[in-house]
């Protein structure tokens, strides 16, 4: 009996020494998640947010589109530049659009950029998220 109860305690030492360790793994990984996120909420405006308000904002004048001010500056705060097209793939209005980017696409074109957005030149270098979907889009 005497060895029974030793292997006993021996066992069950091992097991609360297992579960201890797998109590801090769990316990480094929830601290990881919750700087993660309060690092990736304090990184300002986010891009849903912009489209969101660009979306929300927008007014269509005859052949072209007016975009707010407030819009505008957000979109420049947050690193963003914003483009609206036409029915038929042609730049109505922009805002911070960089040079290299084209004024008019083909349907092609942007299930292309829409599917590979980095590999067109299109994700932020500092933005590892790359381009986030409008509303209703999944």
């Amino acid at each position: 009996m005497r060895l029974r109860g030793r292997l006993t305690g021996h066992f069950l030492g091992r097991v609360a020494l297992m579960l201890a360790g797998l109590g801090l793994v769990f316990l480094v990984w929830a601290v990881a998640l919750t700087i993660a996120v309060s690092q990736a909420n304090k990184g300002g405006i986010g891009a849903a947010a912009v489209l969101t308000d660009a979306a929300g904002t927008l007014t269509v004048k005859g052949k072209g589109a007016v975009l707010p001010t407030e819009t505008i500056a957000a979109a420049q705060r947050g690193g963003y530049w914003i483009q609206v097209l036409d029915e038929n793939g042609y730049e109505i209005a922009q805002a911070g659009r960089p040079a290299k980017i084209p004024r008019h696409y083909t349907p092609g074109m942007l299930v292309l950029y829409r599917q590979s957005p980095g590999s067109n030149g299109l994700a932020s270098a500092r933005s590892p998220r790359g381009w986030t979907p409008s509303r209703g889009e999944s």
